[in-house]
């Protein structure tokens, strides 16, 4: 416990650190585009390749696939009937805060740090998450809301998620694991390098995009949205934790996953349907604060 404890103070100060760069003038959020680039690209990668390498691809991570997909698709429709005589805006705002899970910025570090043989699990989940959150997810929200305006494209969905450098990783990692091939030392000792840079950057990069200027207008709307959020998060979390037949690594890493915070994704597709950026910002920031404190209570009281 106290292990767990120590570790989440460090990236509750790194995160405050990154935060307090931004309100002293060091830094500013452009400077988070800048990381959020390395990250994606360098470092996040990294840690997924470090991950999986040496991995077996066991039915465990198909089954993974399938509950990424279908957390998202309930989380949408839940979403979607709770604000179903609301307006468009405010129906886009609430499903698109339900689906999508956020993995890479921030389960990963937590993954990376806590319980580093789950990493294969987050990546069969990333999986039916990125395709939910690609595809699946804006045509259902264009559906509920008829929205002409966004044109569903199988090839713009294949695009976005091609050019996604973690979905590369699992297209050429996942074939390796089946064959039971490994890369080479020499090749991981360089991966590992920029794998350990990966929780310190996310968390300081998630601090310089934090936002606590209150919306005013949108404040019960976003109290709403979140408690509808976190209470389907717990349902997910308990039937996975005490209903499934799974081991322990794989009901922990459910659980962690389904009471993380609003993915960057779901924040940016949100301006797409007329949602304030400020709203938009002020859920995504008070979703990390209060996924950081329950994924550490989760840890230490079933870690």
């Amino acid at each position: 416990m106290i292990d767990i404890l120590i570790h989440t103070s460090q990236f509750v100060v790194t995160l405050f650190m990154g935060y307090f760069c931004k309100q002293i003038g060091l830094l500013t959020q452009d400077d988070g585009k800048v990381l959020s680039t390395i990250i994606l690209n360098l470092t996040l990668p990294a840690v997924l390749i470090a991950g999986l390498n040496g991995a077996s691809l066991t039915q465990t991570i198909f089954h993974m696939i399938l509950f990424g997909l279908g957390a998202n698709l309930l989380s949408v429709l839940i979403g979607q009937w709770i604000y179903r005589k609301e307006n468009a805006t405010n129906q886009a705002f609430m499903m698109l805060a339900q689906g999508g899970y956020n993995i890479g910025n921030f389960v990963i570090p937590f993954i990376q740090s806590f319980l580093p043989p789950a990493v294969p699990l987050l990546v069969g989940f990333d999986i039916g998450n990125a395709l939910m959150m690609f595809g699946g997810r804006p045509l259902m929200v264009d559906y509920a809301i008829q929205h002409d305006d966004h044109q569903f494209s199988i090839k713009a969905v294949a695009r976005k998620l091609l050019t996604s450098p973690a979905f590369v990783v699992y297209l050429f990692m996942l074939p390796l694991m089946g064959l039971g091939w490994q890369l080479p030392e020499g090749i991981m000792k360089s991966v590992n390098m920029f794998a350990s840079a990966n929780s310190f950057l996310a968390m300081f990069m998630l601090g310089l995009f934090l936002n606590f200027d209150f919306p005013k207008a949108s404040l019960a709307n976003i109290q709403h949205i979140l408690s509808v959020k976190y209470l389907t998060g717990f349902i997910f979390a308990g039937i996975a934790y005490f209903l499934l037949p799974l081991n322990e690594t794989v009901k922990l890493t459910l659980v962690i996953l389904a009471i993380s915070p609003v993915a960057t994704a779901s924040t940016i597709q949100m301006l797409d349907y007329e949602v304030s950026p400020a709203a938009a910002s002020f859920l995504s920031s008070v979703s990390i604060l209060i996924s950081l404190v329950l994924i550490t209570l989760t840890l230490m009281v079933l870690g």
